[in-house]
């Protein structure tokens, strides 16, 4: 993948990938009939290592049911996704940052629901169809975000987690 968001797909050969892994380029046409099915490759290997990431790191921790939404994509853009999600983010690349996002998404979310639904009740949230929540919360940032300036994305993420907060608070009251 590296090439690939250093360069962009575009201008990556498979002789550049072949350069980087230090093969001869037959070898990758060996198990790949062009660049195309190389490049989604990669990126299923890349979503399956982010979503492991994600849900280990949530299996394992103490987190509370509201800072596991909201820190959601920011714990995904860790040091050793950094230049990946900088990629995403260059201009131009909004289709790619949409697809991408929301396999992670379609990928996480029915891990995460096992995880947050007696999160939830533990915490008091009454939430009736946690994957709809989440793909509703998730999914909705992905949107947002792709479509905001980079300049702009603190005062918008900081918008987004209030929402997040008063939707979480008023479930406590009455179900969602």
């Amino acid at each position: 993948m590296h090439e690939f968001y250093v360069n962009g797909y575009e201008n990556t050969s498979i002789q550049d990938i072949a350069d980087a892994a230090k093969v001869a380029h037959g070898l990758i046409y060996k198990y790949f009939k062009n660049k195309q099915e190389l490049y989604e490759y990669a990126l299923e290997i890349f979503i399956d290592d982010v979503v492991t990431q994600y849900l280990e790191l949530f299996s394992k921790s103490d987190f509370t049911l509201e800072d596991m939404i909201i820190n959601t994509f920011d714990l995904l853009n860790t040091d050793k996704n950094k230049d990946f999600f900088g990629y995403l983010h260059k201009k131009g690349n909004e289709v790619v940052y949409r697809t991408i996002m929301q396999n992670i998404l379609n990928k996480m979310v029915p891990s995460l629901t096992k995880i947050v639904e007696p999160l939830g009740k533990k915490e008091g949230y009454q939430i009736d169809d946690i994957p709809v929540f989440l793909s509703f919360i998730l999914g909705g940032q992905i949107e947002i975000m792709v479509n905001t300036p980079i300049d702009k994305q603190v005062e918008i993420k900081k918008k987004i987690l209030r929402y997040i907060r008063v939707l979480l608070e008023a479930s406590k009251k009455n179900p969602l």
